[in-house]
């Protein structure tokens, strides 16, 4: 599918297209007077288009629950940051011993969706079971914010 845009008179309102289910976990395209985006993955479910002069933020740091749940192989889950913060999102198995990470490092403020391949950090599968997905952030003012979700991988 290609999409093409001609925008004008767009008094400074700034325009976003963003893949809904991208495997490539792409970063929304700035729209601006004209251009196309060819889409070819076969994973994007949907296209949005957010018109505005200033993104909306979270109101509070938050992981959600993964999706699909249980799931086999990938599960993604969203995160929100309501302001720029150093994050880290930890995989735990039942026994608390740690087994993958995911994100580590800074993100900016807004919502975040993140994937995991259900994989280790060693590199092999991890079998069926239930996990922890851990999210710590900490904000400019060093304050610390964690969650905990429970994710089931069944094969």
């Amino acid at each position: 599918i290609t999409i093409s845009w001609n925008i004008k008179n767009a008094n400074s309102a700034t325009y976003k297209l963003s893949e809904v289910g991208s495997s490539k976990n792409a970063n929304p395209i700035s729209m601006s007077s004209s251009g196309s985006i060819k889409i070819s993955d076969e994973n994007v479910k949907a296209i949005q288009i957010v018109v505005g002069t200033k993104e909306l933020l979270p109101q509070e740091f938050a992981l959600g629950q993964n999706y699909p749940y249980p799931f086999n192989p990938t599960t993604r889950f969203n995160i929100a940051l309501p302001q720029d913060a150093e994050v880290n999102v930890d995989v735990y198995d039942i026994l608390g011993r740690k087994l993958a990470s995911i994100v580590s490092g800074n993100l900016t403020a807004g919502n975040h969706s993140i994937e995991w391949n259900g994989k280790a950090d060693l590199g092999y599968t991890v079998p069926s079971g239930i996990y922890f997905i851990k999210m710590t952030a900490k904000n400019q003012e060093n304050k610390v914010f964690s969650f905990v979700r429970k994710a089931t991988i069944l094969k």
